[in-house]
């Protein structure tokens, strides 16, 4: 993963990349916000595969409220 900067229109990376002068890349944009979410889903899904039972009867049916809903702030 690339980490930069986007300021005045042009992304700025954080560290030097091994490209050649000129060298087409593609991006794939993740805004903080974005790896914040896909950051909580990872440890979510960890939470709840990391035993072999989960003891949540439920699971197979409602995986998406335990992955996506936050819980109890």
């Amino acid at each position: 993963m690339i980490r930069a900067i986007y300021s005045d229109g042009v992304l700025r990376p954080l560290k030097p990349l091994d490209l050649k002068e000129n060298e087409e890349v593609q991006l794939i944009i993740i805004t903080r916000d974005d790896a914040a979410l896909a950051k909580i889903q990872r440890e979510a899904f960890a939470k709840i595969t990391s035993e072999r039972h989960s003891g949540l009867p439920d699971l197979s049916v409602n995986h998406d409220k335990y992955l996506y809903e936050k819980g109890d702030e």
